[in-house]
């Protein structure tokens, strides 16, 4: 009789191997309630334990490289990289209120939905500047109010990250733009108070007064406190409503004939405007901008009431108009 062929020792500590790894995966599986979890949704994978079917703590594998440990009893979601957020979850996602601060000391606290901080929040950058309103996906997206570490802020509308819509912004200086935005350019309708309060209401382009416009200068004391008054506003819907409607419908009208008209808006801040410019101890150019300067069909008019109407150029007079 044939002698049995005996089996290969590192076959026998191979099964050995295999045989004790089963044992261990069902022992954790029913015992301890580890599990592993593909989520694609949400572009993550876990791994580690679940107790009534709700993640309490383990390890996150992101699709994107990064990684991170989960302690649900303390609320914290902790990355290798650095960033730490503690706050409400559901499952192993950040859900709720909650404070995220990221490697490089950004601080996202406020309201978040499935992983990310969408909703309102307060952001607080490294360099001071601080951010208050809605977002999503960590983005400025929304109405929000911005703050720079310099004094100067913005409120308005906001779209991925940028200024984008009707804004106001008061600048360190003093000075007020309430207007028109793309890509935190001035670019649309807007009304600017400078800091030695001359006041421009009319159209930008690329972040300088190109277009139609109406640019008043402040010779006096006396009209200063009323020019800054104008840029006071509450900045709401009815407001921007009435601002738009202005520049389609009266303003317009204003290079037609070179007279003021009357304005058709409730709106408080052209209503005040135009009571400045029936005055006629204020200096004032109602035409055609470009690159910030006078260019084009204009009328200007002096302290002392002398008009001029004519072509300018760089600012400067260069043919008067005759009728």
């Amino acid at each position: 009789m044939a002698n049995k062929r005996k089996m290969h020792p590192l076959a026998v500590t191979f099964i050995f191997a295999l045989v004790l790894l089963t044992v261990t995966f069902i022992v954790l599986y029913a015992f301890v309630g580890v599990r592993y979890v593909n989520d694609k949704t949400h572009e993550l994978k876990f791994v580690g334990r679940v107790e009534n079917g709700v993640a309490v703590s383990g390890r996150l594998y992101y699709y994107d490289g990064r990684t991170a440990t989960l302690d649900a009893e303390n609320k914290t979601i902790e990355g290798k990289n650095g960033d730490i957020y503690i706050g409400a979850l559901s499952g192993y996602l950040p859900h709720g209120k909650g404070t995220l601060t990221k490697a490089d000391g950004t601080i996202f606290e406020g309201d978040f939905y499935e992983g990310y901080c969408t909703g309102n929040a307060t952001v607080t950058y490294t360099n001071g500047d601080v951010y208050i309103g809605a977002t999503d996906h960590e983005i400025r997206d929304g109405f929000g109010k911005y703050v720079k570490k310099d004094g100067t802020v913005y409120q308005g509308e906001f779209r991925k990250g940028e200024k984008n819509g009707f804004g106001i912004t008061s600048f360190a200086n003093g000075a007020v733009y309430i207007g028109q935005y793309v890509n935190s350019i001035k670019e649309g309708n807007g009304a600017y108070l400078f800091d030695d309060d001359d006041i421009y209401v009319g159209e930008f382009s690329a972040d300088k007064r190109t277009g139609r416009g109406i640019y008043v200068w402040s010779k006096s004391e006396e009209y200063s406190s009323e020019f800054d008054s104008l840029f006071n506003v509450e900045l709401n819907d009815e407001f921007k409503s009435g601002f738009l409607a202005y520049f389609e419908g009266d303003f317009s009208r204003h290079f037609i004939d070179g007279d003021k008209t009357d304005a058709t808006t409730v709106n408080p801040f052209f209503q005040t405007f135009e009571n400045i410019l029936l005055r006629n101890q204020i200096e004032f150019y109602i035409g055609e901008f470009a690159q910030n300067e006078l260019s084009g069909k204009g009328r200007y008019q002096w302290l002392s009431g002398r008009v001029y109407e004519g072509i300018f150029e760089n600012g400067v007079i260069v043919q008067q108009i005759t009728e």
